[in-house]
């Protein structure tokens, strides 16, 4: 059983899983509503499954990019919930998360790129690379958007921006048919479930002590 947190945003959102499948979700859109509702949503998604946070061989958290509050109250909630139960802290990288969870739901292309992108104000965005389903290319990284950003990727292959970056690509990337931005594409919890089941099966767990997010 591993429970998943997803606070790096303006979604609220836990999950569930069991073996690979998803057994429960509750999540919402709200802004600003972590600290109130984070716990809530918890207990609610025990009820539903019927389970307790005892049951949890392991607390899957996204790390970021993110929003600095959303991300301190996931990773801390993930801590609590591990110390209390002697759960294992899977620490999930949010762009590698949304990029996974993207390439579940779509066809795409042989040898395509997945892009997410996270607005950082003005014209910067947090990004990260993937080829096809889940092979990390360039890890997360911030730049400032200009007109030959990705060119290196674009020339290669089909590219698919995701996130809430996406509207910054269209407006500062030279247009190019290898481009596609694929709107309204935002952190959930369900989306970590396939890469904390791997990393759980490979014991990859994080030191509770040192584990920190990366804010945007």
């Amino acid at each position: 059983m591993i429970l998943y947190i997803e606070t790096s945003s303006a979604i609220c959102s836990v999950a569930l899983s069991h073996r690979k499948e998803c057994l429960g979700l509750v999540e919402t859109n709200e802004p600003n509503i972590h600290s109130s509702h984070l716990s809530i949503f918890i207990q609610e998604l025990m009820d539903k499954t019927g389970y307790s946070l005892s049951d949890m061989e392991a607390v899957a958290v996204s790390l970021g990019p993110g929003s600095y509050t959303g991300l301190r109250i996931g990773l801390a909630t993930a801590k609590g919930i591990c110390y209390a139960t002697d759960a294992h802290l899977l620490p999930i990288p949010t762009l590698q998360a949304m990029a996974f969870g993207f390439s579940q739901k779509q066809i795409l292309p042989p040898s395509s790129f997945i892009i997410p992108v996270l607005d950082a104000r003005r014209n910067d965005v947090y990004a990260a690379v993937f080829f096809e389903k889940n092979q990390p290319v360039k890890e997360a990284f911030a730049m400032t958007l200009s007109p030959d950003s990705f060119d290196e990727y674009i020339r290669q292959a089909d590219c698919y921006f995701i996130g809430d970056g996406t509207s910054k690509v269209e407006q500062m990337i030279s247009p190019d048919t290898h481009i596609h931005c694929v709107h309204q594409i935002m952190p959930s919890a369900k989306d970590m479930i396939g890469i904390a089941e791997a990393m759980l099966t490979n014991q990859q767990f994080a030191d509770l002590a040192y584990v920190e997010p990366f804010y945007r």
